[in-house]
């Protein structure tokens, strides 16, 4: 009795922290390319989903209109070309990253849903250029980049059905030419640090971590990158809270995914059924920190259903921890140099005492 008790006081909690509106639209949103991956046996089109989660968490955080999230999606394609591109120069590729990366917190200077916005553009761009360009021949990309676009492009158009019906229940005649909806939140408070600052560190870090992957190779360097970005949140504080978390559910998830993985079958519908929670973990769940553990337990469960080697899942806690390292050294350099130029600063403008008289 008491062990029931004790499961249902469990399953209690976790529906509390679900977000199910957020995991209903979500679901719409990316279902049908899980259809479209088992019908198929084609896993381009988990690629699809994550275009249709991302161009979601854009539109539901920044209140986009239809037109937005077209305008987004073009965007997160843009990315994507310009990144996978990139990609087989190294120095191009760090330079083209860091600099993405510092954009999205520039279209965020004045408003928080609107980093997010750049946020949910770089992180796409950047996982799709790493998962589909990873050991691709060099006369592969233009053909590679040709037939996945267009597939690519189809993770919009659940989304745009979605804000259409939002703008039709709305009875908002205008929604169809604005960018965002009517009712888009104001600005919250202003950041803690300026977005200057907070520029150069996120392009700090994440430029420090894509040319350590692209100097030592290891795989699934979009990893050791997104968590560098992840890291760099705009102040120290919570740039140490958002590092603690994610190291915390990576140390956590990922052996509890390798653990999973040796009971399931490994056959490509549980591969496909891990991979499409982890992409819904992105918007499923209230808490930063339940939701990140849950995805790396997730992903580690894909990834040793899909090679059979748990080292390869293990790659995901340790690409974390390095992101989350090249992320934090970053925010606390780059802070405690505008620090020192804020004291400099004030001691300059400070009036001269005057000498006293004889």
């Amino acid at each position: 009795m008491g062990r029931v008790r004790g499961w249902r006081t469990a399953a209690r909690r976790l529906a509390n922290e679900v977000h199910g509106r957020a995991a209903a639209r979500a679901l719409v949103a990316a279902a049908p390319f899980l259809a479209l991956a088992l019908a198929r046996g084609d896993q381009v089109f988990f690629n699809t989903a994550l275009v249709a989660i991302s161009t979601l968490i854009a539109s539901e955080r920044a209140s986009l209109t239809s037109l937005g999230v077209l305008l987004h999606g073009a965007a997160i394609l843009a990315g994507f070309a310009l990144l996978f591109f990139a990609l087989p120069v190294a120095p191009l590729f760090v330079v083209a990253c860091a600099a993405f990366a510092a954009a999205s917190i520039w279209l965020g200077r004045d408003d928080p849903a609107l980093r997010s916005l750049g946020n949910w553009t770089f992180i796409p761009a950047l996982y799709l250029a790493c998962e589909i360009g990873e050991g691709l021949a060099h006369d592969a990309l233009v053909a590679t980049a040709s037939a996945r676009l267009p597939l690519l492009a189809l993770g919009v158009v659940p989304v745009l059905l979605l804000t259409s019906l939002d703008t039709l229940r709305e009875r908002d005649a205008r929604g169809w030419t604005r960018l965002r909806r009517r009712h888009a939140p104001a600005a919250a408070e202003p950041p803690a640090v300026g977005a200057g600052e907070a520029m150069v560190a996120v392009a700090a870090a994440v430029g420090a971590a894509a040319a350590f992957v692209e100097l030592s190779q290891i795989p699934h360097a979009q990893w050791a990158i997104w968590s560098a970005a992840s890291v760099v949140t705009g102040d120290v504080a919570s740039s140490r809270v958002k590092l603690r978390d994610r190291l915390a559910g990576a140390a956590l998830g990922v052996p509890a995914g390798i653990a999973l993985g040796f009971v399931v079958p490994h056959d490509p519908l549980v591969f496909a059924l891990a991979s499409f929670g982890a992409m819904l973990t992105l918007v499923s769940f209230r808490r930063y920190a339940v939701a990140f553990g849950l995805r790396c337990m997730l992903i580690a469960l894909a990834l040793l259903v899909a090679s059979g080697s748990p080292g390869i899942a293990a790659e995901r806690a340790v690409n974390v921890a390095i992101g989350g390292a090249f992320g934090i050294v970053a925010v606390l350099c780059v802070h405690e140099l505008a620090r020192r130029g804020a004291a400099r600063r004030a001691t300059a403008a400070a009036p001269r005492r005057s000498a006293p008289r004889s």
